[in-house]
C-alpha cells in the first residue's frame, strides 16, 4: 500500500484507533487465492481475516473503489458485527452497465483492461520477461522512489510471475459479472449505522469543442450511484471532495481522515 496513504491516513487515525489494513489475495505480501476473485470470495477473504487476526467487533468497515463492494457484501453477511462504514468513491453494483448506457466509450476502456492483464498474463506465463522487452515495460512494476529496496525488489518479483495477473484478471472480470449479481443480491439496510460515502467529483474533461459530454454523464451517473448506496442507512451521507481524484486517500487524505474519525466517534457513543 503506498506511503503516503499509511503516513497521511493511517498513522493519523491510528493516534485515537486500531487501524488494520491488508494486501487482497495476490497482492503485495498475501498469497494467491481461489479462483475466481468474485465479491464473495473477497468478502470471505476478508471475514476470515477479522477472525485471525483476531479483531473484536464493532468494526468500522473503510474501502476505496472495488473494496467498497467487498465491505458492503461483508457488512451483508455480518452486519451485528458492523458499526459503520466509509466508502471511497465506490465501485457499485452492475456499475459498468449503468455508465456504458450514457456513455459508448466506457465499457470498451474496460475491456481494454481486462485484455492488457490477459496480455500481461500470457507474457508472464511464457517466462520472466526480459529487461527491456516489450512485456518488461508494459507488465513489470517499475521502481517507486517512495518504497523501500526490499518492497521495490518484492513487487518486481511479484508482477513477473502469473499468479498477480490470474487474480487481477479474475477481480476485473468478475467485478462487472458474477460479483455484481452478488452484491445486489444480497443488498440491505444497515438500519441507523452511520454510512458516509466520499465521492471525486467529475472535474472539467475539456476537448477542443468543449467539455467531454460522456465524462461529465458518467459523474452525474456515479454520484446518482453513490446516493442510493448512502441511503441504505438512515444515517447515510454522500459527500462530494472538491479537487479530489477516485484515490481520494492520495489525493484528498484529511477527507478520509475526518470521515473515519466521525464514524468511529459515533459507533464508540452507542450504548
Amino acid at each position: 500500500m503506498p506511503r503516503p496513504l499509511r503516513g497521511a491516513v493511517h498513522a493519523e487515525l491510528a493516534r485515537t484507533t486500531r487501524v488494520c489494513a491488508y494486501d487482497r489475495a495476490g497482492y503485495g505480501y498475501s498469497d494467491p487465492g481461489p479462483l475466481p476473485r468474485d465479491t464473495r470470495h473477497l468478502a470471505d477473504d476478508l471475514a476470515a481475516l477479522t477472525q485471525a487476526a483476531p479483531l473484536r467487533p464493532p468494526y468500522v468497515l473503510v474501502g476505496a473503489s472495488l473494496g467498497g463492494m467487498i465491505v458492503r457484501l461483508y457488512a451483508d453477511t455480518h452486519l451485528l458485527d458492523v458499526g459503520g462504514m466509509v466508502l471511497i468513491d465506490p465501485e457499485t453494483e452492475h456499475q459498468a452497465e449503468r455508465l456504458a448506457a450514457v456513455s459508448p466509450s466506457f465499457l470498451p476502456k474496460i475491456q481494454a483492461n481486462i485484455e492488457a492483464l490477459r496480455t500481461c498474463l500470457t507474457a508472464v506465463e511464457a517466462g520472466v520477461p526480459a529487461s527491456g522487452s516489450k512485456a518488461a515495460a508494459d507488465c513489470v512494476d517499475k521502481p517507486n522512489p517512495e518504497f523501500p529496496d526490499a518492497v521495490n525488489a518484492h513487487l518486481m518479483r511479484l508482477s513477473s510471475h502469473p499468479a498477480l495477473y490470474r487474480e487481477s484478471l479474475s477481480e476485473e472480470e468478475e467485478a462487472i459479472g458474477a460479483g455484481s449479481d452478488e452484491v445486489a443480491a444480497s443488498r440491505r439496510s444497515y438500519g441507523d449505522r452511520p454510512l458516509i460515502v466520499l465521492t471525486a467529483p467529475a472535474p472539467d474533461s475539456p476537448t477542443p469543442n468543449g467539455p467531454d459530454a460522456e465524462f461529465v454523464a458518467r459523474g452525474k451517473i456515479v454520484m446518482v450511484m453513490h446516493d442510493e448506496v448512502a441511503r441504505l442507512s438512515s444515517r447515510g451521507v454522500n459527500r462530494s471532495v472538491p479537487g479530489a481524484s477516485h484515490q481520494i486517500m492520495l489525493s484528498a487524505p484529511q477527507a478520509v481522515i475526518d470521515a473515519v474519525d466521525e464514524v468511529v466517534t459515533e459507533v464508540r457513543q452507542r450504548p
